[in-house]
């Protein structure tokens, strides 16, 4: 299903299996709703994407409450230009090594939802290259090395937050800048729980990690140089 340069239309309710290439595309579209469509692509070839919104200028979308499984690339994908969207309450099975969502341009959200990533896929959500974008109330599970991963190689980045997200497993919230790109001090991990702890710290690309918790810190979290840990259970003397 692809909606081409078309605003204010409806998607919703309809069956799609073994999908080539995307399985819904809003190219160009805007203050479209797509929604309860389940989406089985069958890990057919190497691009499948279940939903993308491609062309520049999709903005103001809802993508809500899908359930998407077998895309061999995203199973969501945001891609450069588009801004404003909410991405809702989407259930997601991703056995692809790729990000199960990736968010590429600003202003964008990704609220609530489920994203099982069969212990095969390594970043759950992917917020690339993008600022004033927001991650809250996702439930995670089995995803490889990250939750939610922040990155940039060339953008200046800011305003990025993340709040409750759960993992069930040590699977990361990670910032990583590289290149030319920079990292505001707006980005944020805040209310998050990772092995249900709470995890309210970004790994960044020295290990510098910021968390709190119950309980002394020693020999139970590790980071690098200029890591903090604040006790939320501590008293006189500890």
């Amino acid at each position: 299903v692809s909606i081409d340069e078309s605003n204010s239309v409806n998607v919703s309710s309809n069956v799609i299996t073994n999908v080539p290439k995307y399985g819904i595309e809003l190219a160009g579209s805007s203050n479209c709703t797509v929604s309860a469509n389940a989406i089985d692509a069958g890990n057919i070839g190497s691009i499948c994407e279940g939903i993308i919104l491609s062309k520049a200028g999709s903005e103001n979308n809802t993508i809500s409450s899908n359930s998407i499984k077998g895309a061999s690339f995203h199973a969501i994908r945001v891609a450069l230009g588009n801004t404003g969207n909410s991405v809702l309450g989407n259930t997601i099975e991703h056995s692809a090594t790729t990000d199960a969502i990736v968010i590429e341009s600003d202003s964008n959200s990704v609220t609530g939802g489920t994203i099982n990533g069969l212990s095969t896929c390594v970043t759950a959500i992917h917020v690339s290259q993008s600022s004033n974008c927001t991650v809250s109330g996702v439930v995670i599970k089995n995803a490889v090395t990250d939750a939610v991963k922040i990155s940039t190689t060339s953008a200046a980045i800011d305003s990025v937050t993340v709040t409750g997200v759960s993992s069930n497993n040590s699977a990361y919230i990670s910032l990583s800048v590289g290149g030319s790109g920079s990292a505001g001090a707006r980005i944020k991990a805040i209310g998050n729980v990772r092995v249900g702890a709470s995890y309210d710290w970004l790994d960044m690309k020295n290990n510098v990690r910021v968390q709190t918790g119950t309980g002394t810190p020693e020999g139970v979290w590790v980071g690098g140089i200029g890591s903090t840990f604040y006790r939320t259970d501590g008293g006189a003397g500890t």
